[in-house]
């Protein structure tokens, strides 16, 4: 049974044969408004952001970053190559796509593996989210993305990726990015390219509406109050209030020009070259623009102004350094302090949130112990680059894990809930319920602006207790948490609870989330808790630790899924492995819960 099969299989008794498609939101590029946009569907939705680009290993012939020629998603999925391990993730991430909810998943530039995720939606509605180019040019040089987010690397993936495979126009496309122009005129062809890659892949009557940048965007971002500057790293700061573009103050008269005759140079290349099918976004997405391109700045002079070459705000150099381990058990790690939150749920919480500093020294441990690294990226840590807020990096070449330097004591995230609970496991604690949470949640009266982060005045996470606007540090704001249960019966999500500081206030009227238990993200973390009855808590050695995470590996490859209950039952096993069973008193709270539900 191929992955389709067995995805339909699951969404058809999850559902009763009743699937609702998730909404898709495709970005003709960065920097349209789109996370923003997607943040206030956060209220009413389960919302995705760009999980194919971020979570789907770039070795992987369906990604966007691999470098060769892609395949189908049943092409890659039916391949001998590929491991139970990653057949086990990729279910579980496209099933969690699907499952009862209304979802919505925002995409942006992601070239030809644009074809490969709209194979995993083919009943989805799709939105596509515009913006002028030149705006789109404006905002990565204010932000010094095109360095920052490695741009050229970027095109030089993609250029082998359609070389390797369709030998076409968009071949000659990729040409124009190579000649040693400046970056900006390297960047409006990419966003052209891309504007012809979705024409030829997302059909006209799938597209249910066009979300203007300029329309739409501004109009609501103009509602938005930034009331303070942001103190922290402001490498994500992408939801400000939102504004007209000043393409006058950006940029001088010589660039305008440069730019302006690189979008009319490409609407020319792609209105020659290629076919009407090709070319049906293409309108909406770059020529409508051409027409109301601005006047050069004539006072260029008198006016602060920076080259297209460089950056307005360059990526600090974070030092990597290596993570030396002296201990073999978490022994010391319960001697942190936990505090009892309240009288009627017996739990003991752990002041602060787990650190990057205890994540990357416990997995370095796993490591030294016997633990294979190739599962790293699917069932741990999703290893992502400093540039995209990664903290904790595995290198390869060393065969070690790093930690950038000056984020010891942020908060850990891009981790897996398996992670999470396996260093609970060996420190000997567990994750919270919801249940337990949100007992503790409706003591509070209100929840102030700076714990929601209304004003977006937080762009990423702080040191955990930095802002102690709570007791135990954090338990409002900087992450949300990891929790010990499955978002419903059908096990591929685990629940999530908290006020994470990337989004805005729609966190406080739903503090409840749900994520695939094997994917990550830079909004997630983990606190650990214990029972406030039991006696203190038994951490376990980093041998039986590496023992157990061994056992779930080896449940994966020995249960080859071929339905959707296959499914649940594994995912409810490895669970179970990691939880272990609940102590008597957790037992009695839930379980009295559940029965005020009920009634």
């Amino acid at each position: 049974m191929d992955m389709s099969e067995v995805v339909q299989a699951l969404l058809n008794e999850s559902c009763s044969g009743e699937t609702l498609p998730p909404r898709v939101l495709l970005g003709q590029f960065e920097r349209v408004g789109s996370t923003f946009y997607l943040d206030q569907l956060e209220q009413t939705h389960i919302v995705h952001n760009e999980p194919y680009k971020l979570l789907i290993p770039e070795s992987w012939p369906i990604a966007r970053d691999y470098e060769g020629p892609l395949m189908s998603i049943d092409e890659f999925f039916d391949s001998p190559t590929v491991s139970e391990t990653e057949k086990h993730w990729f279910r579980n991430f496209v099933a969690s796509l699907h499952h009862p909810g209304d979802q919505v998943v925002k995409e942006t530039n992601l070239y030809s593996a644009v074809s490969q995720f709209l194979e995993l939606f083919p009943d989805s509605n799709i939105e596509l989210l515009t913006r002028n180019p030149l705006g789109i040019v404006s905002s990565f040089k204010r932000n010094g993305l095109f360095d920052r987010w490695n741009y050229s690397h970027v095109s030089e993936v993609v250029a082998k990726q359609i070389r390797m495979g369709e030998q076409d126009n968009a071949d000659s496309m990729l040409h124009m990015t190579e000649q040693g122009v400046e970056w900006g005129e390297r960047l409006i062809w990419m966003i052209g390219l891309n504007a012809v890659l979705l024409s030829r892949y997302v059909e006209e009557d799938s597209v249910a509406r066009i979300v203007s940048y300029e329309d739409d965007i501004i109009p609501m971002g103009q509602k938005i109050e930034v009331t303070e500057e942001r103190t922290n790293d402001s490498i994500f700061s992408t939801n400000v209030k939102k504004t007209h573009d000043d393409f006058e103050r950006r940029f001088t008269a010589k660039e305008l020009s440069v730019i302006q005759q690189a979008m009319r140079k490409c609407s020319d290349f792609v209105s020659t070259e290629f076919d009407a099918h090709d070319k049906h976004w293409f309108y909406a997405m770059f020529d409508r623009h051409l027409g109301i391109l601005p006047p050069a700045n004539q006072n260029s002079d008198s006016v602060k102004q920076l080259s297209l070459g460089s950056v307005n705000r360059a990526t600090q150099a974070v030092r990597l350094k290596p993570i030396e381990i002296h201990e073999t058990t978490g022994e010391t790690l319960v001697e942190r302090r936990f505090v009892k939150l309240s009288p009627e749920v017996p739990v003991l919480w752990s002041h602060a949130l787990i650190t990057n500093m205890e994540m990357a020294a416990f997995l370095q441990n796993l490591l030294e112990n016997g633990h294979d690294p190739q599962h790293n990226h699917l069932l741990l840590l999703d290893d992502m680059p400093i540039t995209r807020g990664g903290r904790i990096l595995f290198d390869q070449d060393e065969n070690r894990f790093t930690l950038a330097d000056g984020f010891e004591q942020h908060p850990a995230y891009w981790i897996s809930w398996l992670a999470t609970s396996l260093y609970a496991y060996y420190t000997g604690t567990r994750l919270p319920y919801f249940t337990e949470w949100e007992k503790v949640y409706q003591l509070i009266d209100t929840v102030d602006s700076e714990m929601a982060n209304h004003s977006y005045a937080h762009d990423d996470v702080v040191p955990t207790g930095q802002n102690a606007t709570s007791i135990p540090n954090d338990f409002f704001g900087n992450l949300k948490i990891w929790c010990a249960d499955w978002s419903n019966e059908h096990a591929v999500s685990k629940k999530l609870a908290g006020i994470s500081w990337k989004n805005r206030d729609s966190d406080i009227y739903n503090p409840e989330g749900e994520r695939p238990y094997l994917t990550s993200s830079r909004i997630i973390g983990g606190r650990l808790v214990c029972c406030s009855d039991c006696p203190k808590p038994s951490p376990h050695s980093i041998q039986d630790t590496v023992k157990k995470l061994g056992e779930v590996i080896r449940a994966i490859e020995k249960s080859p899924v071929q339905t959707g209950d296959d499914l649940t039952e594994l995912n409810r096993a490895i669970s179970d492995m990691l939880l272990g069973e609940s102590c008597e008193h957790t037992i009695r709270f839930l379980a009295k819960e559940q029965k005020a539900v009920d009634l």
